[in-house]
């Protein structure tokens, strides 16, 4: 799903575990509860998403500047 164009994306609860995502666009996406758990999100952005409870265990590649303006407490989300 590299490159994937997600903007706005209703996916609450959505399994995204183990996925490779490299520049995936989830900008003002709603994401809250879903898991991302150990993907590869190397150039994904999440700019304005809603991602409440939105599991972030395991993940590589995050960068904290594809976080901007999120919204809500996400789970597992280490800034390296």
């Amino acid at each position: 799903m590299g490159g994937a164009l997600l903007q706005q994306v209703r996916g609450e609860g959505a399994d995204f575990s183990e996925t490779t995502l490299e520049g995936a666009d989830f900008s003002y996406a709603i994401l809250d509860g879903a898991s991302f758990k150990n993907a590869m999100l190397f150039e994904a952005v999440f700019t304005g998403a809603s991602i409440n409870g939105t599991d972030f265990s395991g993940c590589t590649g995050i960068n904290m500047r594809s976080f901007l303006g999120t919204k809500g407490t996400p789970i597992g989300l280490l800034w390296r």
